[in-house]
C-alpha cells in the first residue's frame, strides 16, 4: 500500500494451473505496534471473500503473514476428460505424414464442434488429451489435416470430412488408442520391377521418372524411389508429382539385369509415354527385367482381379509362314507368367482355362488379340535378352465350377475375403475376431463362429487391423467376440472398438487350453450343448490337426478342445464334465496326440473316437 494509505485489506492469491486459489483467514491482529512484525502462522484456508478474515494495516506498518503454504491442486487423472492416440502415415509408403489432427464434438445440436488440435510427431503419432474446458467424452469425430502437398483432409476413418466420418464414442477416464489414418497423395506413378526367369520381384532396385525439360531440350530427373521386398515402387516416394508426361526407369543395383524402361525400352529415348494427370494416380507401370529373350504379362478375370492356372504358350513364326509353339507357363498367384523364348523373333501368345479338369472339351481358349487362330493373332517382336512385356489380357473363366482362390495381400484380408464370400451382406452381426500372430485362439474359436453364424477374423496383436471396419460395416455388425487374452488383442484394440460403437464380449483363459474350455462354456451359453454334441480333441501345441477339423466344428456347431502333450488341462476336464459332454474325437495319430493327452477327458466322461 502507498504510506498514506490505510484501512483493511484481505490477501488473495491466485493459484493458476497448479494450485487451489487462496484467500487469507486469521484472527484480529491486537496490540500491533507501529514497529512490530506480527506473525500468523497455520492458518486455514477459507476460500471465501466473505469469511476472510479483514486485516488491519496502517500507514508505516508492515503485517507479516508468515509463511502461506498452497494446496496442490488434485492431479488430474489420466483420460478423465477422454484422449485419443493414433499415427498419421502416408498410404502408399507407410511413411510418417505431418499433419494437424482435430477432435470434433457433438453436442446434441446436429453440428460438431471443435475442441482441440494437435500436430503430429516426428514420427506421425498424435495424442488428443480432454480437458475440463473441452472434453472428448461422449461423441468425437477426428479429422486430419496433412501439411502435404497433393494430399487431401480426412476424418477417421477414410472420411472426406467430420460430417461422413466414422464417431468415437468415449468415456470418461478413457483413453482410446489406434486411431490412424493413412491418407493417400495425389500424383503418384506406381508398379512392380519383376525378374522375368523367376517371376520373383527385384528388390533394391532404383526406379527414376523423367519429364521433358524443355529448357534444356532433354529429359530431367524428376524423382526416384527404390524398389521393396516385393518388387514395389511408388513415385515420388512420399510428395505428389505434378501433371506432366513421364518416362520411367530401373536400375538394377545387384547388377543382375542391364537398365530398362518401362515399355520395355532399353534406352529413355524409347521408353513409353506415361501421362500422369493433376492429381492423378497412374498403377501397372509394370517393369520386367531379363538377360533372355522372353514374354511376359497378367491374366485377370472381368474385375481386374488375377486369375491364377492359366496355361500360357507362346508360339514363334517360322521362316516358312507356319508357327511353331516353343514354351509355356502357369499363371501364379496374381496372374502373373514369363516364357522364355528360344531366340528374337516373331511371337504371339495363347490363353487355355483349362478349368480345373483334364477335359479339353471345356476349355476356354484364345490367342493374343482374342483371335481363334494364328491368322489373326496380335504378333510380339521378341529382341535378343530383353522381355516383352504383354498388356493383362482379361479371361472370362469358362466353367463356374472351375476352382477359384479366395485370397487377400496377407493373412487378415484372406480372412475377410473368406468372410465375403461365405456371408452376404446384412447375413449376420456377429463376428469373431483372434489374433493373426499366432494360431490356438482361432482354432478355439471354430465352434464359437458356427455358434453365432459369423465370420472368424482375424486382427493384428497391438493395433486394430484397419480392413477390419469395412468388412464390419458391410456384414452389419453388432457385436464382436475377441478370443484370448490382452497378450493376444490388447487392451487398446478392445477399447477403440467399444469406442466405435460395437458390443464387445473378451473370452479368454489363463492359457490357451483354459481358453478352448471357456469358448466351450460360451457355446453352451449361445445354442446350449449335451451329449451328442461333437467334441474335438486335438494337441495346443501345433495347429495341423486342429486346423483339419475347424470347418466340420463350425458346421455341426461342435467343439475344439484342446490338450497338452503331457496330459489333460484340468480346466479342459471340467468343462467336460460341467457341460455333460460324451461325443468326442481325438484328431491325429498317437504320435502327435498320444492316450496319455486326453485321457482325463475320458476319465471326465468323454467317450473318445480316434480320427
Amino acid at each position: 500500500y502507498h504510506p498514506s494509505t490505510a484501512g483493511k485489506a484481505i490477501i488473495v492469491i491466485y493459484g493458476r494451473d497448479s494450485y487451489l486459489d487462496y484467500v487469507y483467514k486469521d484472527i484480529p491482529p491486537v496490540g500491533l505496534l507501529d514497529d512490530w512484525i506480527a506473525p500468523f502462522p497455520n492458518i486455514p484456508n477459507t476460500m471465501s471473500y466473505a469469511t476472510a478474515t479483514r486485516i488491519p494495516v496502517q500507514s508505516g506498518t508492515t503485517v507479516s503473514l508468515g509463511t502461506i503454504k498452497l494446496t496442490p491442486k488434485p492431479a488430474t487423472p489420466a483420460g478423465q476428460y477422454g484422449a485419443i492416440k493414433g499415427r498419421v502415415t502416408e498410404a502408399l509408403s507407410g511413411k510418417a505424414m505431418s499433419a494437424s489432427v482435430s477432435a470434433y464434438r457433438s453436442e446434441g445440436s446436429g453440428d460438431w464442434y471443435l475442441k482441440k488440435t494437435v500436430e503430429t510427431a516426428s514420427d506421425g503419432t498424435y495424442r488428443l488429451e480432454g480437458s475440463a474446458s473441452a472434453p472428448l467424452t461422449g461423441e468425437i469425430r477426428v479429422v486430419f489435416r496433412p501439411h502435404v502437398s497433393g494430399a487431401p483432409n480426412r476424418c477417421y476413418a477414410d472420411a472426406d470430412s467430420e460430417w461422413s466420418g466414422r464417431s468415437l464414442f468415449i468415456a470418461p477416464y478413457t483413453t482410446v488408442c489406434g486411431v490412424d489414418q493413412p491418407i493417400p497423395v495425389a500424383g503418384r506413378l506406381t508398379g512392380d520391377v519383376i525378374a522375368v526367369e523367376t517371376k520373383s520381384p527385384v528388390y533394391d532396385a532404383s526406379v527414376n521418372a523423367y519429364f521433358w525439360n524443355a529448357s534444356i531440350a532433354d529429359w530431367d530427373s524428376n524423382t526416384a524411389d527404390d524398389t521393396d521386398k516385393s518388387g514395389r515402387f511408388t513415385l515420388p516416394s512420399f510428395y505428389g508429382m505434378p501433371a506432366n508426361t513421364y518416362r520411367v526407369g530401373v536400375f538394377d543395383r545387384s547388377g543382375a539385369y542391364p537398365e530398362m524402361y518401362f515399355g520395355q525400352a532399353t534406352s529413355l529415348s524409347k521408353g513409353t509415354d506415361v501421362v500422369l494427370a493433376a492429381g492423378g494416380y497412374v498403377d501397372g507401370l509394370d517393369v520386367y527385367m531379363s538377360n533372355h529373350s522372353a514374354v511376359a504379362g497378367r491374366v485377370v478375370n472381368d474385375f481386374g482381379a488375377a486369375l491364377p492356372d492359366v496355361l500360357v504358350e507362346t508360339h514363334r513364326l517360322e521362316s516358312d509362314g507356319s508357327w511353331k509353339r516353343v514354351g509355356s507357363d502357369y499363371t501364379d498367384s496374381v496372374g502373373r507368367y514369363s516364357v522364355i523364348c528360344p531366340g528374337a523373333g516373331t511371337y504371339t501368345t495363347r490363353y487355355v482355362d483349362q478349368a480345373g479338369t483334364s477335359v479339353t472339351d471345356d476349355d476356354l481358349m484364345f490367342f493374343l488379340g482374342g483371335s481363334v487362330d494364328t491368322a489373326g493373332a496380335t504378333r510380339l517382336a521378341v529382341k535378343t535378352s530383353r522381355a516383352v512385356a504383354v498388356p493383362p489380357v482379361t479371361m472370362t473363366p469358362s466353367d463356374a465350377a472351375r476352382a477359384s482362390r479366395v485370397w487377400g495381400t496377407d493373412r487378415y484380408a484372406t480372412a475377410i475375403a473368406a468372410s465375403y464370400e461365405a456371408f452376404p451382406a446384412g447375413e449376420t452381426t456377429t463376428v469373431v475376431l483372434a489374433t493373426g500372430g499366432n494360431f490356438p485362439d482361432a482354432l478355439s474359436a471354430s465352434g464359437l463362429a458356427g455358434a453365432v453364424n459369423g465370420p472368424l477374423l482375424l486382427t493384428r496383436t497391438d493395433s486394430l487391423y484397419r480392413g477390419l471396419l469395412p468388412e464390419f460395416d458391410r456384414l452389419g455388425v453388432e457385436k464382436v467376440y475377441l478370443l484370448g487374452g490382452t497378450a493376444a488383442i490388447s487392451s487398446a484394440q478392445e477399447v477403440l472398438i467399444r469406442a466405435l460403437g460395437y458390443e464387445v464380449e473378451r473370452i479368454a483363459g489363463a492359457d490357451r487350453y483354459a481358453t478352448s474350455a471357456a469358448v466351450a462354456r460360451e457355446v453352451d451359453e449361445l445354442i446350449g450343448v449335451d451329449a451328442q454334441t461333437p467334441v474335438f480333441v486335438t494337441q495346443g501345441d501345433a495347429y495341423p490337426d486342429a486346423l483339419a477339423v475347424a470347418p466340420a466344428a463350425c458346421a455341426g456347431q461342435g467343439l475344439v478342445l484342446l490338450v497338452a502333450p503331457t496330459g489333460t488341462p484340468a480346466s479342459v476336464a471340467k468343462t467336460v464334465t460341467a457341460l455333460g459332454l460324451e461325443t468326442g474325437y481325438a484328431v491325429g495319430g498317437s504320435s502327435v496326440l498320444p492316450s496319455s493327452s486326453f485321457a482325463g477327458l475320458i476319465k471326465a466322461g468323454l467317450d473318445i473316437e480316434r480320427i
